[in-house]
């Protein structure tokens, strides 16, 4: 492994990998069935300020042992992001084409594709992977505006009262509210992941005195996309009841904005694309998890899983193994319900997070001496451990 991550790199990766604004576009229809529009608004903002406090706190961690192994690890959210991948591609043929019949069969090879372009591309390019992660930060950070203005401007207007107060119970939850938190699966997905870029700690220069605030600085970029993306579909998603009851509903909300399958095709593929380069993203972190645990024989057969290819300066090994228990976890998700997909993401997780900052939270508590930190909490320490663990131990 190489330290070609400076600073700004590492502030990129950390803010693209979580990618805010695309996730909750994708995957808004189990939040708008469960929930509505005014759910959606609100569990996006109390996710957002819960998650933050845990972040904080792994940002400490990170800065105490900045490892690729870390303290938490985490596979399962390839599965989330293929599973959206191959799903709106599915919907996008049947638009396209109304006499096409969806076959699990088809989601199972649409799945498998889309998982092994991301890792093959991930392997080929190991070694430019912070150069591509920079390209992914702009294209996060900027796609966002026409898309956003073209909703605006072309989708039926909303109101104020809508966003803010136009909740849907589409589950058939005994309560308005236990159905809002039934459908904050969404926004609990949509702000996990800044840790990862810990996973890389080993590629990044001085790792110490850069992940802390690199993690905390990506997370508060998200922050006023996420937000921005909410308002959008708040005010140009149309009435709750009568709008068709999909998977995808932002294709839906394209496809009535625009009116031309062409145009809308488009505008779909530019999401799918950034989505993609975040499952290759994530794949980039499950290889060097995977390599890390390898390296301290904590894994079957680690001697041949940390054999790498000096010609591509990658864990080949490594990636492919993680390529092949993907298919495994995604090929079985096909028959699952998204929110099923999406709850399984958030358990493993969020499980993680619970394990992580109790254990220091612990350590505080009984005020035994910690390891020294470049980036610390301080005296905040207390609070922010025991807010990030409570809401952890809430979500899960």
């Amino acid at each position: 492994m190489y330290r070609n991550f400076r600073a700004l790199q590492t502030i990129s990766f950390a803010s693209g990998i979580i990618g805010t604004w695309e996730i909750l576009l994708a995957a808004s229809g189990p939040g708008l069935q469960n929930g509505g529009l005014a759910g959606v608004m609100y569990s996006t903002l109390w996710t957002y300020i819960g998650q933050l406090f845990v972040s904080l706190s792994l940002a400490e961690l990170a800065s105490m042992a900045p490892t690729s192994a870390a303290h938490w690890h985490w596979q399962s959210v390839n599965a989330a992001y293929c599973y959206i991948i191959a799903g709106s591609i599915q919907e996008l043929i049947q638009l396209n084409n109304p006499g096409y019949v969806q076959k699990n069969w088809h989601m199972t090879l649409l799945i498998i594709t889309a998982t092994l372009v991301a890792s093959f591309i991930r392997i080929l390019y190991s070694n430019h992977l912070s150069l591509l992660e920079g390209i992914y930060c702009v294209l996060h950070v900027y796609a966002l505006v026409p898309l956003a203005l073209t909703l605006w401007v072309l989708a039926p207007d909303g109101s104020w009262k809508g966003v803010f107060t136009n909740f849907h119970n589409g589950g058939g939850w005994p309560s308005t509210w236990l159905s809002v938190f039934a459908g904050q699966t969404t926004s609990i997905f949509v702000w996990l992941g800044s840790d990862s870029v810990a996973h890389l700690s080993e590629e990044v220069q001085d790792a110490a005195h850069i992940l802390p605030p690199a993690i905390v600085a990506g997370y508060l970029i998200n922050g006023p996309l996420g937000f921005a993306l909410a308002v959008t579909i708040g005010f140009c998603y149309p009435n709750i009841e009568t709008a068709p009851q999909t998977t995808w509903p932002y294709i839906w909300l394209f496809h009535k904005a625009l009116e031309d399958p062409a145009v809308m095709t488009a505008f779909i593929c530019v999401v799918l694309c950034l989505l993609a380069m975040k499952a290759l993203s994530v794949r980039a972190v499950n290889t060097r998890v995977t390599l890390a645990l390898a390296r301290d024989h904590a894994l079957p057969f680690s001697q041949w899983l940390r054999q790498g290819d000096s010609r591509l300066k990658s864990p080949i090994v490594s990636g492919i193994s993680t390529v092949l228990l993907s298919l495994l976890t995604l090929c079985g998700s096909v028959k699952m319900a998204f929110q099923s997909v999406l709850c399984l993401a958030n358990a493993a997780l969020t499980g993680t997070y619970v394990v992580c900052v109790a254990c220091i939270l612990l350590k505080r508590v009984r005020k035994q001496p910690l390891p020294y930190a470049y980036w610390s909490l301080g005296r905040a320490g207390l609070a922010v451990n025991s807010l990030g663990l409570g809401y952890s131990v809430c979500e899960l």
